[in-house]
């Protein structure tokens, strides 16, 4: 199985639309987005045209950080996610007032869609096994394998 992994376009659709190109012209089994469709609070292009791209090419994806603050905004989940955010180590900014603002950009089909997507997914890639993605590590995708910290 050839598995093209793309992530991290933050609503900018031009980058989003050559990668994928990109991607497409490789000849790949699936295309999987590795999270951070969007760019919480405010997307540099209109998030309904980055959620349009993965949805209308069949793009296989799980939500990042990013993705997961502009979700929950609202919602019981907002407190989980903010408790994975503060174990990054740092507070976070005043963008976190905006991140209602930021989901009311959204359609209520487009924010349905990106509260549906998983934080992780599986493939089973036949001979050389099963592969894993998710957008940091397992289990919060605001920390990364970076070396910063020794909890990571």
């Amino acid at each position: 199985m050839r598995i093209a992994l793309i992530g991290d376009s933050h609503g900018f659709v031009p980058a989003l639309e050559a990668v994928l190109a990109v991607a497409r012209a490789a000849a790949p089994d699936i295309i999987v987005f590795a999270g951070d469709l969007l760019t919480v609070p405010f997307s540099p292009d209109p998030p309904s045209e980055t959620i349009e791209l993965l949805r209308a090419r069949d793009v296989r994806s799980i939500y990042g950080n990013h993705d997961l603050m502009l979700r929950s905004a609202g919602t019981p989940e907002w407190d989980e996610a903010m408790a994975m955010r503060l174990m990054r180590g740092y507070a976070p900014g005043p963008w976190v007032s905006l991140a209602p603002d930021g989901q009311a950009r959204l359609s209520a089909d487009d924010l349905a869609w990106l509260r549906a997507l998983p934080a992780e997914l599986t493939f089973d890639a036949g001979r050389a096994g099963d592969v894993y993605v998710c957008h940091a590590i397992p289990g919060n995708p605001f920390l990364s394998i970076d070396g910063s910290d020794a909890r990571e």
